[in-house]
């Protein structure tokens, strides 16, 4: 039983190509200016580049949709599935959009077996089943590290508060196109590997978004459902999370959803006697 408690610790997630071509032509004034190329740059400042501004013009759309949801308690079910773990457990959160969220599971019998709260800077993470107390530097290898799952922190707090904002990083090559109902984003890191997210035309919502690394495998797929809505906001109550070259899938399913609760808990509690663990 511990085994598989364990397993159901870390195994929480806590989980094309377009180009545009820009060219700038001087003319025959321009051509015999005593520096051509201070000219160049002048004129490619003033030459809109439509696509980008497309990109942008959506993400602000969705990321000022998914701040009017904020202050977030939840309490429901995580569901796994792997090749070996079929199982359950109750999950509790909170979430402070965009720099706070914390978690806690109990597994079977009311056991409990993990906490976490993770900031932009820093966490502390709870392992009860060990009587271990991890803290650090949030980045993507601690949280890795944890949960198993290879995500960095803005992409934990997209799977745990029932919706996504979305970051454009300053190497990414982005584009998009259209499919349906929906506008699909596209950024392409310097490193080859893709995120994708799914917008919702009409409301301007991430409705699921993935990852796809440079061998064209899809790492983590995100999908939300079951749907409400709170003022001119919306969140998800269900959150299906896939690794499917690994398969493995997690779904959150949210029972309980208070929005805009002042009295949000953050508190890991950490026993006195546990054996502390800092990561770098």
């Amino acid at each position: 039983m511990r085994k598989l408690l364990l397993f159901l610790l870390i195994s929480t997630p806590v989980f094309l190509f377009a180009q545009s071509d820009e060219s700038t032509h001087l003319n025959s004034e321009n051509s015999d200016s005593g520096d051509s190329s201070v000219v160049a740059e002048e004129l490619q400042e003033v030459i809109p580049d439509p696509i980008l501004e497309f990109v942008i013009s959506t993400i602000n759309s969705v990321n000022e949709k998914w701040m009017e949801v904020n202050n977030i308690s939840a309490e429901g079910l995580i569901k796994i599935n792997t090749r070996n773990i079929q199982e359950e457990a109750d999950i509790v959160v909170s979430v402070k959009k965009k720099d706070d969220l914390y978690f806690k599971i109990d597994g079977p019998m009311g056991i409990d077996v993990g906490a976490g709260h993770f900031n932009r800077e820093k966490f502390t993470f709870a392992d009860y089943l060990n009587d271990k107390a991890y803290t650090g530097t949030t980045n993507a290898l601690n949280i890795s590290s944890l949960t198993k799952i290879p995500v960095t922190f803005d992409e934990l707090m997209n799977i745990i508060s029932g919706g996504a904002r979305i970051r454009k990083y300053d190497t990414d090559t982005c584009w998009y196109t259209e499919e349906g109902e929906y506008i699909v984003l596209q950024f392409l890191s310097a490193k080859g590997t893709y995120r994708k997210f799914y917008v919702n035309k009409a409301e301007m919502y991430v409705d699921r978004f993935i990852h796809i690394n440079n061998k064209k495998q899809i790492t983590l797929n995100v999908q939300y459902s079951n749907y409400v809505n709170s003022g001119t906001g919306i969140i998800a109550k269900k959150i299906s999370v896939s690794r499917p070259f690994k398969g493995e899938s997690f779904i959150f399913t949210y029972s309980k959803i208070l929005i805009n609760n002042s009295y949000l808990n953050f508190k890991v509690d950490i026993p006195s006697d546990f054996y502390r663990v800092k990561l770098k």
